[in-house]
Formats: structure tokens, C-alpha cells, sequence
């Protein structure tokens, strides 16, 4: 009875989410308060999807299957990418993302799965044909990384070699995320959830302020 009342309220989901990333942008902002937010980075990504998922319209096993499989994929093309540099370039992972395996944080699969269903609502609301929703959910995949990768290093979430990475990284973003994207068609998931649509959004605004921050304080 509890959640069939929350899913009828998605504008107080959303409402939240925009203050809680309010919030993270003040603790990053304060110095004597950034430790905690790095503490909280990883919890911030499972509450988050935590929270659009009580909007999943229906559930079954195949879409358990989906979410595992993009998640089990995405970890191990990402274990590939660090420990071989030949996937992504050459990086490594910071303290933010908590626990790891061979030099790559468990969450990082969770992540590439919070952006494979939220990029899927947001094409899914506004494109009917399979093959563009693909594509167009992975070119936004991309124009969220190219914010991402500028804020990563601040954040401590990961680091590369050079300043900025190269276009091989981006490439692969979007191969990664097409085919991902396709698994979700495959399994015959279609997203529709508001909540995950602005969670998308409010993220990468998220990312924006600090990016305007770093340049303006150096």
C-alpha cells in the first residue's frame, strides 16, 4: 500500500532528488565537508536508483536478467579497460567509488546500468523506433560523459594519464552504451519512468555546477 502511493507522487521523488544533489553540491563546495561527500558518493548512487526504481512500472525475471547482465558486462569490459588501457585509454579509479576488484569498484557496473535505464526513459519518451532509441539514448551517454570526465578527477572517482581524455574514450562510450541499449531491446525492456528521466538530468546539471566551480576557482 506504501509503494503504490509513492508511484502515484513522482513529482516528490523528484523534488527530493533535486535537493539531495543540492545538498552534494554544498558538501563538494565546502572544504571542511568534501571528505564526507567522497564517503557518500557510492551510497548516493544506490539510494538514487533505489528511489526510481519504486517507479518501474512491472517487474519479472527477464528484466532482473537485463539489469544483470548490463551490470555483469559493463564491470567486466570496465576490469578489461583499466588493467589493459586498451578499451578506454590509459586510467585509474579513486577512493569514491568504494569496494573493488582488480582495480575497478563493483559500483561502476551499477553506474553504467543507472545510465543505460535512465537514457532508455528519456528516449523511450520521446522515440518510437528501436534502432533510434539506441542510438539516441547513446549519444546522450556520451554528452553526459564529456561533463563527467572533466569532473571525475575533482571528485576522485577516476583519473587518466593525460588532462582530458581522448576521442578512443568517447568511442567506446558509445559502443558500450548501443550495445547495452540493445540488450535492454533484446530483452524486450521498455522504460518508462519519470523520475529516472530528471534523475538523468538533475545528475548531469549536478556535474555542470561543479565543472563551473573548478574552472572558476583556478
Amino acid at each position: 500500500m506504501i509503494l503504490e502511493s509513492i508511484r502515484h507522487k513522482p513529482g516528490a521523488l523528484i523534488g527530493v532528488l533535486i535537493l539531495y544533489f543540492s545538498v552534494g553540491i554544498v558538501l563538494f563546495l565546502l572544504d571542511v565537508t568534501r571528505p564526507l561527500f567522497t564517503v557518500l558518493t557510492p551510497w548516493s548512487l544506490l539510494l538514487s536508483f533505489a528511489a526510481v526504481l519504486i517507479f518501474q512500472g512491472e517487474w519479472s525475471l527477464k528484466i532482473a536478467a537485463a539489469f544483470l547482465v548490463v551490470f555483469a558486462a559493463t564491470l567486466v569490459i570496465e576490469i578489461i579497460g583499466v588493467n589493459t588501457g586498451v578499451l578506454f585509454g590509459s586510467y585509474e579509479y579513486g577512493p569514491a567509488f568504494g569496494p573493488r576488484i582488480l582495480h575497478t569498484p563493483v559500483l561502476i557496473g551499477l553506474n553504467w546500468l543507472i545510465l543505460i535505464y535512465c537514457s532508455a526513459a528519456i528516449v523511450n519518451h520521446h522515440l518510437s523506433h528501436n534502432i533510434s532509441r539506441a542510438l539516441a539514448g547513446s549519444l546522450l551517454m556520451v554528452g553526459y560523459d564529456l561533463i563527467l570526465e572533466y569532473v571525475a578527477p575533482i571528485m576522485n572517482m577516476w583519473s587518466w594519464d593525460t588532462p582530458y581524455p581522448g576521442i578512443r574514450n568517447f568511442l567506446m562510450w558509445f559502443v558500450v552504451a548501443l550495445l547495452m541499449h540493445l540488450i535492454f531491446q533484446w530483452f524486450g525492456i521498455r522504460v518508462q519512468n519519470k523520475p529516472a528521466r530528471y534523475l538523468f538530468v538533475i545528475q548531469l546539471l549536478f556535474f555542470c555546477v561543479i565543472a563551473i566551480s573548478s574552472l572558476l576557482n583556478k
